[in-house]
């Protein structure tokens, strides 16, 4: 007798929604050098090389503050001043969802002084913020010695712990499923186990955000938030390549058997299994139009290959773990005017896994393969009406696919015959002639977030951010 089962299942979501901070900004206070009276009216413009749409320019208030909102992350130049006069200069680095103190003093010198000097500031602490955690930089981040993943970084950041080791941290006490994970803006967090559900490659990433407590209400919470800020090109083409290679014949491996005899531990007599790695990146950044469109790919490739030595109960060599990954991403950023700004970016990150069980006790035919990825996309558009008030809306759309089952029928394998039975020996535990069964997993994520920031200066400096958080989800099961 032959039976076939096929479930759908739709399921309503029960977590929270979030939105990420994708811009930084930078505010301070201009005064004069010899007096310390605050200076009103003085031009404070900004530049740099993630600004699109060109340097922007705001003047000083009565009380010689002045803030210039929504800057992408990177480093920025800042000239205060006013005409006529050698304008001072300072750089600073604007991280997502932070304010980058910048406090200026000037003092009057004729435009004839061609020489300044650019002081840099660096500030290690967000006094305008009771959020805990940091921005890690692609800068820091090759620097650091660690996996050339976002989950791999999110791990320097105090209070992140990744206890099983499945890239879902636990943060500051809060379990594996109470995290979100962010990019661009765009929350990937999987609908349904609520863990992260995409890779991204890691040359593209501009910076990562770890949050680790005291989130604002729009990231909705309970553990840690990982904010990830992608590149998006300049005004200067940028081409970038590179190929990392780990391969068992640079290590010694395992050369020991398992078992002492006389006290004596001798060589093994089974040959090490395969054991290889490797990584190839192409990274591909600048203009379309100068100040006008930009664009950022980044492309990468993944082999892993990993098996267990041979033993008990076949002693034969089992077939080898293989890992074939690839991981796409496409960036472009439109400033057709000042106000506006569009972004439209996608990733995809496909994978094909063969021989997944690793286990003695069955040949390559009773192995399991699985197929898994998907894509997402993210359409943003920021609207400046004033330094005083900015929209932005954010349209997402992502799909996730894992299909696992016998190796024979989603891989390729030799003597796989459909037809014929799983087979379990009770005696020595061996399974034969089929590996297990089909399950087909499919997961479609639609998000809208529009919102609205308003600043004002009613009794002190004041913001508020007004927005909607909407997301529907669709999932199905076959068996």
């Amino acid at each position: 007798m032959k039976l076939s089962a096929l479930g759908v299942v739709v399921l309503m979501a029960t977590n929270a929604f979030a939105a990420g901070e994708i811009t930084g900004r930078i505010a301070g206070t201009v005064t004069e050098a010899a007096t310390k009276n605050p200076l009103p009216g003085a031009d404070v413009r900004v530049a740099g090389p993630s600004l699109i749409g060109g340097a922007r320019t705001v003047q000083t208030d009565d009380a010689g503050h002045y803030e210039v909102v929504e800057l992408p992350p990177g480093v920025y130049d800042v000239e205060a001043g006013y005409p006529g006069y050698t304008a001072a200069h300072r750089r600073i680095v604007v991280r997502q969802g932070e304010t980058a103190p910048l406090d200026i003093v000037w003092s009057a010198t004729a435009t004839e002084v061609k020489t300044y000097t650019v002081v840099e500031e660096l500030h290690l602490t967000r006094p305008d913020s009771t959020q805990q955690g940091t921005v890690i930089s692609s800068d820091q981040a090759n620097k650091v010695a660690t996996g050339r993943t976002y989950q791999s970084i999110a791990q320097q950041v105090a209070g992140v712990v990744d206890v099983n080791g499945g890239g879902n941290p636990q943060i500051k006490g809060g379990n594996l499923t109470m995290n979100h994970y962010l990019v661009d803006g765009l929350d990937i967090t999987d609908p349904v186990t609520n863990t992260f559900s995409a890779n991204i490659n890691f040359e593209s990433l501009g910076s990562v955000e770890v949050l680790t407590g005291g989130m604002e209400a729009q990231y909705n919470s309970l553990g840690g938030v990982i904010n990830l800020i992608t590149n998006a090109g300049g005004d200067t083409l940028h081409i970038d390549t590179s190929v990392y290679v780990n391969n068992a014949a640079f290590s010694a491996g395992s050369q020991y058997g398992p078992q002492l005899y006389n006290s004596i531990r001798p060589f093994s007599t089974i040959p090490p299994p395969t054991t290889q790695d490797y990584q190839a990146n192409l990274v591909v950044g600048g203009p379309i139009l100068k100040q006008k469109l930009w664009f950022n790919v980044a492309l990468e490739y993944d082999y892993t290959e990993r098996a267990i030595p041979a033993g008990p109960p076949l002693d034969v060599q089992h077939p080898a773990r293989r890992f074939n990954g690839f991981l796409g991403r496409l960036k472009l950023t439109y400033a057709p005017s000042y106000q506006h700004r569009v972004t439209l970016s996608a990733s995809t990150d496909p994978a094909f896994i063969s021989n997944v069980n690793q286990s003695n006790t069955g040949l390559g035919v009773t192995e399991n393969h699985q197929n898994q990825g998907g894509v997402f996309a993210i359409v943003q558009w920021d609207y400046f009406k004033s330094e005083r008030v900015n929209t932005n809306v954010q349209l997402g759309f992502q799909f996730n696919r894992l299909d696992f089952g016998p190796e024979g029928k989603l891989g390729s394998v030799d003597g796989y015959d459909p037809n014929r039975p799983r087979h379990f020996n009770n005696d020595d535990g061996t399974v034969w002639y089929q590996g297990s069964d089909i399950q087909l997993d499919r997961r479609y994520t639609v998000q809208f977030d529009p919102s609205i920031s308003l600043r004002g200066k009613l009794f002190g400096s004041h913001d508020a951010k007004i927005g909607l958080q909407s997301r529907f989800m669709y999932h199905s099961f076959h068996f």
